[in-house]
């Protein structure tokens, strides 16, 4: 048997002895559903992962975190540029940050759930960014469906910051 499979039987076992509930992996459809309360009114476009994913492998789109810097140092999508959204006002004011592709190339945006990247990709597009997309579900699905993420220095990591305790419920653990 495996330690990974030895550990999970050893905590299910003692959970069960002291009679404490095994801890519940997250419930998607519940996720799904807060999320969708959530980004009420957003209107960018939204894709899942997959997509991202494929937009992000496939046709080179430019990835942007609008999540603050102490949930970036955490863990983030490997090539994404950091744009804090609290900063966005004057970042997306009267001009935008450099490095952006032409306005007919794709930009992928996500944060924790997308909220804050929804906000950021409404405003690209207002601004032309034609392609610019909202990830549903931010970096939460992408991390719940085992996608890859990184540290500061590059190296995979299979941690996320949660925003807040009432994300961090949907996290699925490692």
């Amino acid at each position: 048997m495996n330690r990974a499979l030895l550990r999970a039987a050893l905590g299910l076992a003692a959970a069960v002895a002291v009679g404490a509930e095994p801890a519940a992996a997250p419930d998607e459809n519940a996720y799904a559903t807060a999320v969708r309360r959530a980004l009420r009114g957003i209107s960018a476009p939204m894709v899942d992962t997959a997509e991202a994913a494929r937009l992000i492998s496939e046709d080179g789109a430019t990835v942007l975190d609008t999540r603050a810097q102490q949930e970036w140092e955490v863990s983030h999508l490997p090539g994404a540029r950091l744009v804090e959204f609290g900063l966005s006002d004057a970042v997306f004011g009267p001009s935008l940050p450099d490095g952006l592709p032409p306005k007919d190339r794709p930009v992928v945006v996500y944060c924790t759930i997308g909220w804050r990247s929804g906000k950021v990709a409404e405003r690209l597009r207002a601004a032309g960014w034609t392609r610019a997309v909202n990830v549903f579900g931010g970096i939460i699905q992408w991390h719940n469906e085992g996608r890859l993420l990184v540290d500061n220095r590059g190296a995979p990591i299979s941690r996320v910051h949660p925003y807040n305790k009432e994300w961090e419920k949907f996290v699925r653990k490692p």
